[in-house]
């Protein structure tokens, strides 16, 4: 299958399922499910992809490893950690009180937005899906083993956060063990670090350089927007004074050897 029906046939399902969970969220009374549903969307494009396109077997391979295994265990953790049996998140329940009193409409196209996204950073698995080169590179390799390490850190560190959470009595106290220990958002960078490794993949396909344009938006998000920012000023809010020393002692973003607090 050609990109341009493969991309209407993924945008048709992406959007089906977007409007499935909005009533879904609204149902449960929990806004957050939109997370779920984006990773596993993701995920499933990515293999839709790969199963439809016509390029090198082998690449296709790959890249549907690549988005269903970072899908399915994104969505999952997301799924477990905060939405099943966990308040709605504190984002949603602010925006919800920001747009009263057409909050509805509003959530829906909220949601609606989330399906475009879905597209956008299912983009660079469609592109490389439709490689007919018929070797991957030494780039894709290397591009490969990248992916592979920084998958394997994030969930490291999503596990040690979980068991922090489970083990740790006193609330105050913010997680310092493990990859937490180098960096105060050891997942975010990891996550950018897998979306910059798909890129790289993606950057010897034609028309790959679009690929580029996911990382770039992560790194903006989990920088300047929804990410860090709002993530540490609920942490000041809850963990006060421990996560003021935190954020003396160990790097923002990128992991690297703890500073001694001033």
């Amino acid at each position: 299958m050609n990109a341009l029906p493969a991309l209407m046939i993924g945008s048709l399902i992406t959007f089906s399922c977007v409007i499935v969970l909005y009533f879904v969220g609204r149902k449960i009374n929990h806004a957050g499910i939109i997370d779920v549903g984006w990773a596993y969307l993701i995920g499933f494009l990515a293999i839709f992809y790969a199963l439809v396109s016509y390029g090198f077997p082998a690449r296709r391979f790959l890249l549907g490893v690549f988005g269903g295994l970072w899908g399915l265990r994104l969505g999952t953790y997301i799924l477990l950690d905060r939405i099943i049996g966990k308040p709605e998140d504190p984002r949603y329940v602010q925006l919800k009180q920001q747009w009263k009193p057409f909050g509805a409409v509003k959530m829906f196209w909220f949601y609606i937005m989330q399906g475009v996204v879905v597209i956008w950073f299912s983009l660079p698995f469609l592109i490389g899906s439709q490689n007919i080169y018929d070797t991957i590179s030494l780039v894709e390799w290397l591009a490969v083993a990248l992916w592979f390490l920084c998958f394997m850190c994030e969930w490291t560190a999503d596990i040690q956060l979980s068991y922090f959470k489970k083990h740790n009595l006193d609330k105050s106290k913010t997680c310092r063990i493990g990859l937490w220990r180098y960096s105060r958002h050891p997942n975010y960078f990891f996550e950018f670090m897998i979306w910059l490794s798909l890129g790289l993949f993606v950057s010897e396909s034609p028309f790959g350089e679009i690929a580029w344009t996911c990382p770039a938006a992560i790194l903006f998000f989990l920088l300047k927007v929804t990410g860090i920012p709002k993530s540490e000023e609920q942490a000041i809010k809850s963990r006060g004074e421990d996560y003021h020393r935190y954020q003396q002692e160990t790097n923002r973003f990128i992991p690297w050897f703890p500073r001694k607090p001033k």
